[in-house]
């Protein structure tokens, strides 16, 4: 299925002119009210009513000196007031960086020293963060509270406009993202309006049929998609930063006084919902379409919520990094016919197929960087390697970083275009399908093999009285020693672990990547990532695991 921006809408802002110019009282966004109880209440805005808001930003913000050029910290919640404040930037041509705040303070210090804003709106909570940590001390100029100034007295007078930070010389930047810094310090991906719309555009085909219905809103980038594709964005009473804590009730609740047809679900959210309504006999009946991404949802979680979703609907796993999203993508009915039993057995997890706009190739796994595509000969089917995309969606270049920039491009010395490395390492099988078998970096190299996360860790997974693994290297005098991690979903007695220390040993033994896979410790949750609250920080528990094998007595295995 083809989606179509308005015509001569070649950005965000231009889409939502198109739109509120032909359905202005067309809903836009409907943000719920925080509420202990229901019936919840709910702030609705026309396409008309976000048109006029974002006109009145612009109006602000150039007063201010915010003009084209001039890059601008965001640290708004999902709203009303980011919505404006965004697609105003977008139209002015002042570049939004977007933090998430839930990456810890002082990563988000490094984020603002490295892109060198000149302009900052966030609300007086982060407007005081600056303040007091000095975040942009040497580079930002101008300090905006949505609403009014930081005081929140009404809008804010005009003064002279002050010259922005010059436009980037290597190219046009519309927006820059930073990384959640899940896998090393968070970088700034930058941009161009076409990757943007590229986006929006294959967004809107991950949503097939339910494109024009309200939409559960609880990823801030589908949000401003909104005015591409044309949904209503309906925005649930939770921290969007906390997916894992939101209040399953509020999201089940907004979702039928909209009668949502699809919604975006991080894997924390897929397994908090689906269990929730299981154990209180809930459905979201309305709900058609669930895209869930950040890592691979556990295959019984997808079946969970599945069964509480309309008998016609489906979960699909989009698979993307900030640098490329989507990069392919694969529905729930093919994982639980078919692609799971595999991932149990060790093959890894199957991410689909790759979407329209997009190549994908995989190559050799290697460290250093590669100067030319053309010099690249790409592996064949079943064999794992490094994942390399191409395509609309895919980000040039890294914001004022050389050195991830040669790393992790690969250009085409003989013409333009590029591959970026995704840092993930998989394989396609003989249908073309892609498979993900763990990052490059968190691979385990033993002088007797080489372990790759997710194959093994799909095979300790399967057992009944696991929540989830993560496979770890821990090095010493005599080498690395692969260890596995294991996450109970309830505490467990020493005896209790040590039997099900032997049933994944026994597990492990019937396949030849993980027989030799003796070591097991565990804890009560792991580390996730600050943006989904699902991808495992590896790095972090190797430093534990280390610390753990260390002080462990001599000749103990466990």
């Amino acid at each position: 299925m083809t989606v179509m921006v308005p015509q001569s809408a070649a950005t965000i802002a231009a889409a939502l002119t198109a739109r509120s110019k032909r359905e202005p009282g067309r809903l836009a966004i409907a943000i719920a009210k925080p509420a202990a109880r229901r019936p919840a209440r709910y702030e609705e805005v026309s396409l008309a009513e976000l048109e006029r808001d974002v006109n009145t930003c612009m109006d602000v913000f150039v007063h201010r000196g915010i003009v084209g050029g001039t890059r601008t910290v965001v640290m708004i919640p999902p709203g009303r007031d980011f919505c404006a404040t965004v697609i105003a930037l977008l139209k002015i041509g002042a570049p939004p960086v977007f933090i998430d705040p839930g990456i810890g303070l002082r990563n988000v210090g490094h984020c603002i020293r490295q892109a060198r804003p000149s302009a900052f709106v966030g609300t007086h909570k982060a407007q005081f963060a600056r303040l007091v940590l000095g975040w942009g001390r040497d580079s930002i100029r101008i300090a905006l509270t949505p609403g009014g100034d930081p005081a929140g007295r009404g809008p804010a007078p005009p003064r002279p406009v002050i010259d922005p930070q010059p436009c980037d010389p290597c190219g046009e930047v519309a927006a820059i993202a930073f990384t959640s810094g899940s896998t090393g310090p968070p970088k700034g991906v930058v941009f161009d309006q076409a990757n943007l719309i590229a986006q929006a555009q294959l967004a809107a085909q991950l949503m097939g049929p339910c494109i024009s219905g309200p939409h559960l809103a609880t990823f801030p980038m589908l949000l401003l998609f909104a005015p591409v594709i044309g949904f209503a964005a309906v925005i649930p009473d939770m921290d969007a930063s906390r997916p894992a804590a939101a209040d399953p009730a509020k999201l089940i609740g907004a979702a039928g006084d909209y009668r949502c047809q699809s919604m975006f679900a991080s894997p924390a959210l897929v397994r908090k919902l689906g269990a929730y309504c299981r154990d209180h006999n809930r459905n979201l009946p309305s709900m058609e379409r669930v895209l869930s991404a950040g890592a691979p949802s556990h295959p019984d979680a997808l079946a969970t919520l599945g069964a509480a979703i309309s008998p016609a609907g489906e979960i699909f796993t989009p698979y993307g990094a900030t640098e490329a999203l989507p990069v392919s993508n694969l529905g729930s009915r093919e994982i639980l016919g078919e692609t799971c039993e595999k991932t149990r057995s060790g093959a890894g997890v199957c991410v689909g197929r790759v979407l329209p706009g997009v190549s994908a190739h995989i190559i050799p796994i290697s460290e250093q960087p590669f100067e030319d595509w053309n010099e690249i000969t790409p592996l064949p089917p079943g064999e794992v390697g490094e994942i390399a995309v191409s395509g609309g969606v895919v980000s040039a270049r890294y914001d004022r970083n050389p050195e991830a920039n040669r790393l992790s491009k690969i250009p085409f010395r003989s013409g333009n275009g590029f591959y970026h490395r995704m840092g993930d390492l998989g394989y396609f099988d003989e249908l073309g399908r892609l498979w993900m078998c763990g990052r490059k970096s968190h691979r385990v190299v033993t002088a007797r093999r080489l372990y790759f996360t997710v194959p093994c860790e799909g095979v300790f997974n399967s057992h009944p009285m696991v929540a989830r693994t993560a496979l770890v290297g821990v090095s010493d005098a005599g080498g690395v020693t692969p260890v596995v991690c294991v996450e109970l979903p309830v505490r467990k007695s020493r005896q209790e672990r040590k039997r099900i220390t032997e049933e994944l040993r026994s597990l492990g033994a019937q396949f030849e990547h993980t027989r030799d896979i003796r070591h097991f410790l565990y804890l009560r949750s792991f580390p996730v990532d600050a943006r989904h609250n699902s991808k495992i920080r590896r790095e972090v528990l190797a430093v534990w695991a280390n610390k753990r094998i260390r002080a462990r007595p001599a000749g103990k295995e466990t």
